[in-house]
């Protein structure tokens, strides 16, 4: 139990730290205190927040949630809410520093796992005729590992916390399950893989698209909630001033709703000026988030681009070793060069292309998403081009 107990509270310290910027923004907004804000919210439902004034104080241990914690008392003492809204702002500061320096990381991004995940295992491929397969296939794997790993710790600490979607259910990986099935079959692993991907892709991108239909529907609500203060204008149709505590609601969205929510209940004489704060940093973080998406796109061209020089480059060497295997005369004494059998090669193969769309769509899910567990979203397509250049290249491209 303690074990437990400690990771459910290291996982609420890291989410205290992720919205900080965010709950300083809802501070600022609030008819009530500060630090008042703080425990409503938690009532509200923002679990990972303390529950009372002396929780409050013991919590603010990490540096981004104690410096909301200190700004909450200042704010309190000289009954003025601006340290708060600086701190706020601030944060917002931080997201645009974030925006302006994201081409720099996908390009570097790009370069690093293009070596890793592309140019080492052709490398490795093309010594199979000095290097024992078994090395061979070690020195492959520890590459792709490389870069599976590179991509998700150098990508998860560049995308802004605010803006990662949370974890697709568990249920949507469940199409996965075929891809041994498939090989057991005696299909390829890439044929297996990809067949496995596609339902996994399709769920994810109507899942996708739900969270920001979400987002719009907040958005909407808060801009109504900035001109009116009658409840069914606000709200949508069906809708209960409860429903906006939902927590289909989500990242900053819902902690913005939840202090509008604080508002609309019970009110204040600046409401109109509250409401109005609470849609001016919601359309920022919007604004913010949709171009960071944007921009994070790019990594997918690049991924597209790299699989599909894979794919050539692979086919090439295939190739390559289909001639040589062809040939039954001595290659000389003073030569330690084995061709490895066709059959061995075409499995090894098969595993390097699986293993480079893998490392590039967990690299693309980290980068746009903030969140590698969306890899399944862009897997089918790098699987799919890098497979058919594969495919050509064997077939159609005759070495000179």
């Amino acid at each position: 139990m303690r074990i437990i107990d400690w990771l459910k509270e290291y996982r609420a310290t890291k989410e205290r730290e992720k919205w900080v910027g965010v709950l300083a923004a809802a501070c600022f907004s609030s008819p009530f205190p500060p630090a008042s804000t703080i425990l409503e919210l938690s009532k509200l439902g923002l679990w990972f927040l303390p529950k009372s004034p002396p929780e409050l104080l013991l919590k603010a241990k990490t540096p981004r949630f104690k410096e909301l914690v200190e700004e909450c008392k200042v704010a309190q003492l000289a009954g003025r809410k601006d340290s708060i809204k600086a701190l706020a702002e601030r944060y917002m500061d931080d997201l645009k520093n974030s925006l302006a320096a994201l081409d720099i990381h996908v390009v570097s991004f790009s370069e690093i796992l293009g070596w890793l995940g592309l140019f080492a295992p052709l490398f490795f491929l093309c010594s199979v005729i000095f290097i024992p397969l078994e090395q061979v296939k070690i020195f492959i794997l520890v590459s792709l590992a490389a870069s599976i790993l590179i991509s998700l710790v150098f990508f998860a600490g560049k995308t802004p916390r605010e803006f990662s979607l949370p974890s697709p259910p568990l249920y949507s990986f469940l199409s996965f399950l075929i891809t041994p099935i498939g090989y057991l079959l005696g299909l390829p692993l890439t044929i297996s893989l990809l067949i496995a991907s596609i339902p996994s892709a399709v769920f994810l991108l109507f899942y996708q698209r739900k969270l920001m239909e979400y987002i719009d529907l907040a958005e909407k609500i808060c801009s109504r909630a900035s001109s009116t203060m009658i409840t069914p204008i606000i709200l949508p149709k069906n809708f209960k001033p409860r429903d906006i505590l939902s927590s289909e609601f989500w990242g900053f969205a819902g902690i913005l709703l939840k202090s509008l929510y604080l508002i609309l209940t019970y009110g204040s004489e600046k409401y109109f000026e509250n409401a109005n704060r609470i849609l001016e940093f919601f359309r920022q973080y919007r604004f913010y988030m949709n171009r960071f998406r944007e921009k994070a796109t790019a990594m997918y061209f690049y991924a597209l681009i790299f699989v599909a020089i894979a794919g050539l480059s692979i086919a090439w060497t295939y190739t390559m070793y289909i001639e040589l295997s062809q040939i039954t005369t001595p290659t000389g004494k003073y030569f330690n060069i084995s061709i490895p059998r066709v059959k061995d090669l075409e499995n090894l193969i098969d595993a390097t292309l699986a293993a480079v769309s893998l490392s590039f769509s967990l690299a693309v899910a980290v980068s746009k998403d903030g969140n590698p567990l969306y890899f399944p979203l862009y897997i089918p397509l790098l699987l799919a081009i890098e497979y058919c250049v594969f495919y050509i290249g064997v077939n159609y491209i005759k070495l000179v």
